[in-house]
């Protein structure tokens, strides 16, 4: 998988027109408490750049959660998009959790 450092006009383009691509996109954002541990990854793959708005809801969502936010005052970091050629996995958009 070769990410497109080539394409950067037309990814712009796309999430700007909100339409998918014939690309892939990966999305990842991390809960993290202010201190820096590690709370959990959202992880999603989708043909449109609209997949990091989606991955950030899924953070913000865990991160109001009571059970995390009694542990320790938490975070989301800003989501991390890249551009394949081809999808690593399945295209659809679905999240993938990783509690840590």
């Amino acid at each position: 998988m070769q990410i497109l450092a080539a394409a950067n006009m037309q990814i712009l383009a796309a999430a700007n027109n909100k339409i998918a691509t014939k690309y892939c996109f990966k999305a990842t954002s991390h809960l993290k408490t202010t201190k820096g541990r590690m709370l959990a990854s959202f992880t999603a793959y989708d043909k449109s750049p609209e997949v990091a708005a989606t991955v950030q809801r899924a953070c913000e969502a865990m991160r109001v959660n009571k059970q995390i936010a009694d542990a320790d005052v938490t975070e989301c970091s800003m989501v991390e998009l890249v551009a394949y050629d081809a999808c690593p996995t399945e295209c659809d958009g679905e999240i993938s959790t990783v509690v840590h």
